[in-house]
Order: C-alpha cells, then sequence, then structure tokens
C-alpha cells in the first residue's frame, strides 16, 4: 500500500506541481521563504511530518491520529453521576483520561499551529470564510457526519487507511467525492464567486 501510494503522489507531482496551485491562487513562495516563512509545503512533505506522528501516539497513548473524538470529551463533560453515565454510557468512558484528553490538546494546538503559521508566512486573514452561522453549521454537520461514519477525515485518511480498515476505504472516497461534488454544484450555481476575486484567485 505504500509503496502504491508513493507511485500515485510522485506521478501527481510530475504531471502537476504542487507549485501550480500556488500560483493559481496568487500565493507563490517568495524567493527568501524558509520552512516558517514559506506559503506552502510540497504536500510529499506535510504527509511525511503527519505521518510520523503516528509514532509517538502509538508508542505513549496507545492510539493514532484523529480529532473527531476531541469534541466529544468536551461535549461529554456534563456526564458527571453515576445515573447520567449509565444513560450515556458513550459520553461518559470519553470523559476522561489521557487516552480521551490527548486528542483535545492535539486539535488545539493544530489551531494555534495554523495561526502561527499564517502569521509567520503573512497569509493570516487573507482568505475569505463563511459567514458565522454557515460556519456553525456546517461545523456542526461535519462532526455530526465523523461520529456517524466513526471517524473524521484524520481518523480515516490518515490512520485507517494506514491500518488497511475497510470502512476507511470507503469513507475516504466518499469524502472527497462529497467535496468535489460540492466545489462542482457552487461553482454551476455561482456560489463559488464570492470566494473569488477578479483575477480568479481564492480569496
Amino acid at each position: 500500500m505504500a509503496i502504491l501510494l508513493l507511485v500515485i503522489v510522485a506521478l501527481i507531482e510530475y504531471f502537476w506541481s504542487w507549485n501550480k496551485d500556488l500560483v493559481s491562487m496568487g500565493r507563490e513562495n517568495p524567493a527568501s521563504a524558509n520552512v516558517v516563512t514559506a506559503v506552502g509545503w510540497p504536500p510529499s512533505v506535510s504527509g511525511a511530518f503527519i505521518g510520523l506522528l503516528q509514532v509517538p501516539l502509538v508508542l505513549v497513548v496507545k492510539d493514532t491520529v484523529g480529532g473527531s473524538s476531541s469534541y466529544v470529551t468536551i461535549v461529554s463533560q456534563w456526564v458527571i453521576t453515576d445515573k447520567l453515565a449509565q444513560t450515556f454510557p458513550y459520553l461518559a468512558k470519553r470523559r476522561s483520561g489521557v487516552g480521551n484528553w490527548w486528542q483535545v490538546f492535539f486539535v488545539s494546538f493544530v489551531v494555534v499551529g495554523a495561526c502561527l503559521s499564517g502569521v509567520s508566512s503573512d497569509t493570516l486573514n487573507t482568505s475569505k470564510g463563511p459567514q458565522l452561522p454557515m460556519a456553525l453549521f456546517g461545523g456542526f454537520l461535519l462532526l455530526f457526519g465523523a461520529r456517524l461514519g466513526a471517524g473524521c477525515t484524520s481518523g480515516h485518511g490518515l490512520s485507517g487507511m494506514a491500518l488497511l480498515a475497510w470502512l476507511s476505504f470507503i469513507a475516504v472516497p466518499a469524502m472527497f467525492a462529497g467535496g468535489i461534488s460540492t466545489a462542482f454544484a457552487m461553482q454551476a450555481t455561482g456560489a463559488l464567486d464570492n470566494y473569488i476575486d477578479h483575477t480568479g484567485a481564492v480569496l
């Protein structure tokens, strides 16, 4: 599987360099950019770093990369009595312990890291996002789908496929199909125009 994916990544990079995406968005790396100030990294390098995160997680907390369970841990904090624990066993078993709370810290530091990256590369607040109500509704749908599907994009795409879990080989293509079809639908209806400036770059 690893060899197959390496071949696929190499072919994609050969026929469509990741730099072309940056150029098409008007955000190519400046000549003076370094690993901290770069607008973008090669996907192969980023993927290797993310993949290597699996090693300390497996060795220290006996778990793999994922993120959506962190929200379950936060929500479960009101399950404080034995009666509530018996009524909501799913939430009760995710309320405490390093095995649950590590994801909360992981997701929190992903947000912090993204902000630091945006500041260091001077790209913070340069993309136009959805309005707050739409963002909250979309976030709810994403989390609901992640828990319904037994994992998020990280859980299935990074961990599940690495473990050759059959459910992940269904979930990941479905995620990509949903995202791509939504993008085409937004383009066809003109909804995507709100996020593209006159040069064609994504805002």
